[in-house]
């Protein structure tokens, strides 16, 4: 219990759960409601959405981390998160799938030798590249790969019928698609250029996982992902490079 007010008298209590949060996580979130209700008592004319949140110093800690990511941009890009955490924490597990594990060096190194061998196709900035695998581990590798390849990824449910799959080809260009062997013939049925990872798995094993040469911008298309078409023709939405929340 803390006296916020030597005049007025005014007490408050902040009571938390010890399983969720810490004190000095607490304590952060106290500091700001000190700062907000003393601004305000200062300032009663003051409109609620223009009073702080934070006291000047964690106002400083908040600017400097702001700072300090504005000048490393491709850092915080989401297709960096192997590698950050490859070299960070390179034995812990990144994915797991029924009795598969894969750390984050193997999964560094994977999305490397994927993404050489996707630019020998030609992947680069600007280029959607479709994934069109079941959500497997397989799939999580691809994404990334495409991303390290400079390229946009585009997720495509193996699930969906030949036709809606037809139309978003249709509409992407005949993009590459990486797939399963099984699906390839479907892919190309439907205008797409099938890359299936059994075709390409003495490449995979060939290439290597050292780091590429960047390509791209911070700019440049991220991915492509069609809506559900519950109300008409579906349609591709285009977004920029997604960034990470947390790095």
């Amino acid at each position: 219990m803390r006296d916020l007010g030597d005049d007025a008298g005014f007490m408050a209590e902040l009571e938390y759960d010890v399983a969720l949060f810490d004190r000095d996580t607490i304590e952060r979130l106290w500091s700001g409601f000190e700062a907000y209700l003393a601004a305000a008592l200062a300032e009663p004319d003051r409109a609620h959405g223009e009073l702080p949140l934070a006291d000047d110093e964690q106002l400083e800690r908040i600017a400097s981390f702001e700072r300090g990511r504005a000048a490393e941009p491709d850092a915080r890009r989401v297709h960096r998160t192997p590698r950050r955490r490859g070299e960070s924490y390179p034995e812990n597990v990144a994915l797991e799938q029924g009795d598969e594990r894969v750390t984050y060096r193997e999964l560094l190194a994977r999305v490397r030798r994927l993404a050489r061998v996707l630019r020998t196709r030609g992947v680069g900035p600007e280029h959607t590249v479709g994934v069109r695998i079941a959500r497997s581990i397989d799939a999580v590798v691809g994404a990334f790969a495409v991303w390290e390849a400079g390229g946009a990824y585009v997720p495509l449910d193996p699930s969906e019928p030949g036709e809606r799959l037809a139309q978003q080809l249709g509409d992407l260009g005949g993009p590459l698609v990486l797939c399963r062997e099984s699906d390839a013939d479907e892919v190309e049925a439907a205008g797409g250029r099938a890359l299936s990872l059994e075709s390409i798995a003495d490449e995979l094993a060939a290439s290597l996982d050292a780091p590429l040469a960047p390509r791209g911008g911070v700019r440049d298309l991220a991915y492509a992902i069609f809506t559900s078409g519950s109300t008409g023709r579906p349609k591709g939405v285009l977004v920029g490079t997604p960034r990470s929340p947390t790095t």
